[in-house]
Parts: structure tokens; C-alpha cells; sequence
């Protein structure tokens, strides 16, 4: 029994760090889900954060384990279905399962090992919780709802369903002058990608090889990057690996807070005659593929 409610508490942590970690930026995870080859399945971003939530808290709470057990076992193993799918198919190698926070995931052994743990420990409470009837007092139940509650409300400030449909982005045809993008760059009439990114996201570092073919291949006149870093959190170590395969490139540092309209990593910016002719979300395309607007 204390061990059947260790691992139930060890697996719901898992579970609620998991949600959590994705809960503050949901368009992130929508974006991840596309990266992933999957589209169609973006909408759904906010529904699968806040069931990764429920069954943590079901598992701390010691609510119906053998039935929620199974739930999330079947859950993992579709969850890393879909991750081997983007890893062989899209490259993908960081899984992105715990948001922002990092320390969580790690290379595809690392996701893949973790897994594995994971469906052993599931499928051990599944065959050693006999009894799943026990009567649920309605302290449990509140503090269930307590957490759903907030988790919903958060979700939904950060979830933007159509932020990767074909509608125009807000800058598209504005002049620079007339939104936040002018404080990084100057009014010169020519042609320019602005390219924001961050040391942390894979998309963005797979970005880089194309941007350093925009400059080789001068498709257009100017080639900016900013690096998007918060001083509170940033590591000395990011920048030095980044400098040491890409210190040839000249990349501008800025606070995360400087540029709020970026919403997700990496985000470019064509500008021709001072006018924003097409804003890029996701990975920068090859110079080959680049059309202008």
C-alpha cells in the first residue's frame, strides 16, 4: 500500500509538471504540435495540457487509480508514438513534454528511457490496485476543482486557435513605423529578414543554417537576428556553445520582455521598402523555397 501511493504521487507529479510546464504558453505547445507533423491537432493544445493536469491530480489524490493508471498508460504510449513519428520524419529531438521547463526533457534516450519508467510503473498499479470502488470524500473533490478551475482560465489566455491558420498576421502591409518592430531596426528602403529567436528551441537552431544561406546566397540586402534571452534565467553556457558553432554570425542580444509581440520561436520578418511584406512563424525556409510578397 505505502508503495502503490509513492508511485502514485511520483507519476502525478510527472503528470501535473508536465501540464503545467505548458499550461503559460499554450500557442508554444500548439506550435510544437505542428512541428511535430501534426497539424491538424493543434487546436486541441489546450485540451491536452489540461488532461495531463486532471490526472495528475487524480494520481495525488489516490482517485480511481486502476482506472486512471490504464488511461495514462495508453496515454504515454500514443504520446510517444507521436514523438518517434516527428523524430524520424521532422527531426525533432527534444520532446518538448514539460514546457518551460527544460531541465524535464532532454534528448530522444533521455524522453524514450523516461518513458519506459514511466509505462512500467503504470502498468504495475494497474495489476496491483485490486479495488477501485473505494468512496471518494468531497475534500478530494474540491481540491480537484480547485486546481481545474484556475488551470482552465490560464489556458485560455494563453490559447490563440487560429495563430496558425492562413490569416494575415497583424504587421503584414503595415509600414515599420507603425508597430513594435521599429525599435529594431532603422528606416532605409531595403529589402531585410528580421529574425527573432532563442538559444533554447531546436526550430530555431535548425533555422540558423538556412539564415546563414540568405547571407551567402544575398537574397535580400540586410540580414538582422535577435536572440530572445531572459537575464534572470539565462546560463552563460547557451551562449558559449551557441558562439562557438555560430559566433561568425551577428547576432544582438535583447531582453525577452523588449520584444512581447513574439509569440513563438523563431519568427522572421520580410521587409522591403520599409514595409512588412511577409512575417514567417516557425523555421525559417531555405533561400530556394523563399518567396517574395
Amino acid at each position: 500500500m505505502k508503495k502503490q501511493k509513492i508511485f502514485s504521487c511520483v507519476i502525478g507529479l510527472v503528470f501535473l509538471l508536465s501540464g503545467i510546464g505548458k499550461l503559460t504558453n499554450i500557442i508554444g505547445f500548439q506550435y510544437l504540435i505542428i512541428q511535430y507533423g501534426f497539424s491538424m491537432l493543434h487546436y486541441l493544445a489546450p485540451v491536452v495540457v489540461l488532461f495531463e493536469i486532471l490526472l495528475g491530480v487524480l494520481f495525488l489524490l489516490q482517485i480511481r487509480i486502476r482506472k486512471v493508471s490504464l488511461i495514462s498508460f495508453l496515454t504515454i504510449l500514443i504520446f510517444t508514438g507521436m514523438f518517434t513519428y516527428a523524430h524520424l520524419r521532422n527531426g525533432i529531438t527534444d520532446c518538448g513534454c514539460f514546457g518551460k521547463i527544460p531541465f524535464l526533457s532532454g534528448n530522444p534516450i533521455f524522453s524514450y528511457v523516461r518513458n519506459m519508467l514511466l509505462l512500467i510503473v503504470l502498468g504495475w498499479l494497474y495489476f496491483v490496485v485490486k479495488v477501485d470502488t473505494i468512496e471518494i470524500p468531497n475534500w478530494k473533490y474540491t481540491i480537484l476543482f480547485t486546481m481545474l478551475f484556475p488551470s482552465c482560465f490560464l489556458a485560455g489566455m494563453t490559447y490563440k486557435p487560429f495563430a496558425f491558420s492562413k490569416q494575415k498576421h497583424p504587421f503584414i502591409s503595415q509600414h515599420i513605423s507603425e508597430n513594435e518592430i521599429n525599435k529594431f531596426i532603422e528606416e532605409d528602403e531595403k529589402s531585410k529578414i528580421v529574425f527573432f529567436f532563442s538559444y533554447h528551441c531546436p526550430h530555431c537552431l535548425n533555422s540558423l543554417e538556412n539564415y546563414k544561406s540568405f547571407i551567402e546566397h544575398e537574397v535580400v540586402d540586410t540580414m538582422i537576428a535577435y536572440v530572445l534571452v531572459n537575464p534572470k534565467e539565462e546560463s552563460d553556457t547557451a551562449n558559449q556553445i551557441f558562439n562557438s558553432y555560430y559566433g561568425d554570425l551577428n547576432i544582438v542580444e535583447i531582453e525577452r520582455d523588449s520584444a512581447s509581440f513574439i509569440e513563438v520561436f523563431p519568427t522572421s520578418f520580410f521587409i522591403e521598402n520599409d514595409s512588412i511584406k511577409d512575417v514567417i512563424i516557425g523555421q525559417l525556409p531555405s533561400p530556394l523555397l523563399f518567396q517574395r510578397k
